[in-house]
């Protein structure tokens, strides 16, 4: 930050002020861009400890950086450090509120540390802002699944797959849960419809089956009257 004494800053042209703080502004966010940048990589390749130091010596040069603030978070989950990640996902939100992935995962991190009420308090307010993104409502109905509150649960699926019917994993997740509520014959079409989705793709084999063995488990359920 330019600290010249007051009297010296109005002896200073107003035009070449503004170029200066300007070009230091832009210069601090090159360098904050080209850090963050190698930090990503870093995280990307699991290099953890690494990603962590690149996102911090990011920060250093732009502590307002959001988008590095919901990085280091990641790192810091990814870390087992999800009381620290929660303090930087706040951090992002603090100085950009409507950024919808750190609320989303700043919901999510509640989630993993057991705070329930705040991260659906978080998954709604991300819902509020992007309310046609499926993978959000999806999140949303994992937090209520979580808290046993199975009929908010089916509800949050249910758009999410209204909203993205191609989905596989919307589905998987409605068929679960209409199992959970004894609502077999539900369960068995979404889990069809699981398999439908899935043809032919590899990186889906685990879903597969998944997939596969529920329907096997359900039909034989429904055939004996279970």
């Amino acid at each position: 930050m330019y600290t010249a004494p007051m009297l010296r800053l109005l002896l200073i042209p107003t035009f070449v002020l503004v170029c200066f703080l300007g070009c230091e502004g832009a210069g601090a966010r090159d360098k904050s861009s080209v850090l963050h940048d190698k930090a990503y990589k870093l995280y990307q390749r699991g290099e953890l400890e690494e990603a962590r130091k690149a996102y911090l010596a990011c920060l250093k040069v732009r502590p307002d950086y959001p988008q590095a603030l919901i990085g280091l978070g990641n790192v810091l989950e990814d870390l087992g450090k999800s009381d620290e990640a929660i303090l930087k996902y706040q951090a992002a939100i603090k100085y950009k509120p409507k950024h919808i992935m750190a609320h989303v995962n700043l919901g999510n991190a509640y989630r993993k540390v057991g705070r329930l009420s705040d991260a659906e308090r978080s998954l709604r307010t991300a819902v509020d802002f992007s309310p046609g993104e499926g993978w959000i409502v999806d999140n949303l109905g994992n937090i209520y699944e979580q808290k046993g509150e199975m009929d908010k649960a089916l509800f949050q699926y249910k758009r999410a797959v209204s909203l993205d019917p191609n989905d596989p994993e919307f589905h998987t997740d409605i068929a679960n849960a209409y199992l959970k509520l004894d609502k077999k014959e539900e369960a068995l079409h979404h889990y069809q419809q699981v398999l439908l989705l899935i043809a032919g793709l590899e990186h889906y084999q685990r879903e597969e089956n998944f997939a596969r063995d529920m329907i096997a488990i359900v039909t034989r359920d429904l055939r004996s009257g279970k």
